[in-house]
């Protein structure tokens, strides 16, 4: 099945069993790969669901695979990484006001892997020849930014710069973030396997940041310099023009934005934190692929992906589209909890026996 967008939302298709296989064929060629990704539960949710909630945090040793490399976040063996959060720190305290500390770690992050622009791809073809790199070898992060060697002007991609992101802004407590990564294409595009056959590129990259309790998109890679509202009055439909062409971003199995809703620095706190916001955002609103109610539930529970379990539901509110119910529940994951909101179709609750 072809990748699609269809009712405002993306469908990975054949290119996400694609992912899964040439995963598993390297997992099984180099099983210390998959030792590595298996390591951290935030490393293997990136794997499987190719985002990280506000509250994941990524651990040093945190790997992702890819077709290049195999991607290592990890401060105790990288001394470039540790030089480059302690410049970014030093700046940080010469700047006022948190939507000024958001942007200038994005334009550091941005300067350090090579800028913007087309020559960013071909410098990390370059490096990834130059460091002599075999599928699934280890590549710390370090290694991708501005004077790694001498001349080196830096080459991160999208993944590279939203992972990076996140990883800065928890140190430094700057602000919260989650890393997404999923597709951006045109406007009218409903074809993406078509659009990528086409065009050589669609996958992409960005991160979600909460400023004073709002969310906001930041693409480092195309514009680190502005954060986009993710509360428009046409919601997930976030866009970005780029020489007259609007193009727009989808997360996978959905719009631009984070399903889950968590408590302003929640992974901060080791009590139980609790969500009083209104439902007044349409991320809110968004069916979410990864919670559905179990049949014979009763309304009384519903499965959530994220912890692989069944919850508990707290309270059930019919919302937005005629169909869409939102259902409260407690998240727990690492020893803390949450509150989340997920939607979901109303036609479950009425085929429950």
């Amino acid at each position: 099945m072809e990748s699609m967008i269809s009712n405002g939302r993306y469908t990975p298709g054949h290119m996400k069993k694609i992912r899964e296989k040439a995963a598993g064929k390297l997992f099984k060629q180099r099983p210390s790969v998959e030792q590595k990704v298996m390591m951290s539960p935030v490393s293997l949710k990136w794997q499987q669901e190719g985002r990280l909630d506000f509250h994941d945090v990524l651990p040093d040793g945190f790997a992702a695979r890819y077709s290049k490399e195999l991607l290592v976040i990890d401060a105790h063996a990288d001394q470039l990484l540790n030089k480059f959060v302690d410049q970014v720190e030093a700046g940080l305290s010469q700047r006022r006001g948190q939507l000024n500390a958001i942007l200038y770690v994005s334009d550091m992050i941005q300067r350090a892997f090579g800028g913007l622009g087309r020559k960013v791809p071909e410098a990390f073809q370059k490096r990834i020849v130059d460091l002599n790199l075999r599928q699934g070898d280890s590549l710390l992060i370090g290694e991708l930014m501005s004077g790694a060697t001498a001349g080196f002007l830096g080459s991160g991609m999208c993944r590279h710069r939203s992972l990076l992101f996140k990883y800065v802004v928890r140190r430094l407590k700057v602000c919260e973030s989650a890393a997404i990564s999923g597709v951006i294409v045109p406007n009218d595009c409903e074809n993406v396997s078509q659009f990528r056959r086409d065009n050589g590129f669609a996958d992409h990259a960005w991160n979600i940041v909460r400023l004073n309790g709002q969310n906001y998109l930041l693409d480092i890679m195309n514009t680190p310099h502005e954060l986009q509202s993710l509360n428009s009055a046409d919601g997930e439909k976030v866009q970005m023009k780029v020489q007259g062409t609007s193009y727009v971003y989808y997360r996978f199995d959905g719009g631009s934005g984070i399903s889950l809703a968590y408590s302003p620095g929640a992974e901060e706190s080791s009590e139980t934190q609790t969500e009083t916001e209104s439902l007044d955002s349409e991320d809110d609103l968004e069916l979410d692929p990864d919670c559905y109610l179990p049949q014979g539930s009763g309304a009384g529970e519903v499965f959530c992906n994220t912890t692989r379990r069944a919850e508990e539901i707290l309270q059930l509110q019919t919302v937005g589209p005629a169909g869409h119910v939102m259902v409260k529940f407690d998240l727990r994951m690492q020893g803390r909890t949450w509150q989340a909101r997920k939607t979901v179709h109303e036609t479950a609750l009425r085929n429950a026996p």
